[in-house]
């Protein structure tokens, strides 16, 4: 990890450490942080490129194993809540397991990460609210790719390094914990379509 580091610079969203900066991070190039990967007493950063990977599947087949994963997918909204400016990133967080079981956490962060949009981006078993939250990304994708292509970019990370602040699309992240439990198979096969282009369109 101390070869990594010597020439990359530490960051929330990069390291195993929480460091408070005075601002944001532009669009991150180099990854972002979901563990580490030990062999023979070796250990090196395990970073998703957040540009290209169309998203990340926990699975778990034990009590024990399920609040590790909700445990670390709390981790990774809070990585992502602090690094990026809220202007230009929207968390949406769903529970479909009984409420409070996970993504208590968010009742703790600061009102100006969410900003107005509060009382969209986190639902506890409110199935409705989340459907319709789902529905309206689902029919922003044209207008997310017209508007992407229009600025000679050609996936939504590039487009928020050129429009900054006044970008016209925020980009979304989909935290979807206890799955499936909560949704139906046709919600489940639109948000499948969603990752699908989430990489290009945000």
């Amino acid at each position: 990890m101390a070869d990594y580091y010597s020439i990359n610079k530490k960051t929330t969203l990069n390291s195993a450490e929480f460091m408070f900066e005075d601002k944001y991070l532009d669009f991150p190039q180099d990854g972002f942080f979901v563990g580490t990967l030990t062999s023979h007493r070796v250990s090196i950063p395990a970073l998703v490129d957040l540009e290209s990977v169309p998203g990340l599947v926990f699975l778990y087949n034990s009590p024990s194993v399920q609040t590790c994963v909700n445990n670390c997918m709390e981790n990774m909204v809070w990585r992502i809540a602090t690094s990026f400016d809220p202007k230009v990133c929207q968390l949406v967080l769903f529970n479909g397991d009984k409420p409070g079981s996970v993504f208590n956490f968010q009742f703790l962060m600061p009102g100006k990460l969410f900003e107005q949009e509060s009382n969209k981006v986190y639902f506890d078993g409110n199935i409705n609210d989340f459907q319709n939250t789902i529905d309206r990304l689902y029919n922003s994708v044209p207008a997310r790719m017209s508007a992407i292509r229009y600025a000679g970019c050609n996936k939504m990370s590039e487009y928020i390094r050129k429009k900054g602040s006044n970008s016209e699309f925020k980009y979304t992240f989909l935290f979807l914990a206890n799955l499936p439990h909560g949704i139906d198979i046709s919600l489940v096969q639109k948000i499948y379509q969603l990752v699908n282009v989430g990489y290009k369109a945000g």
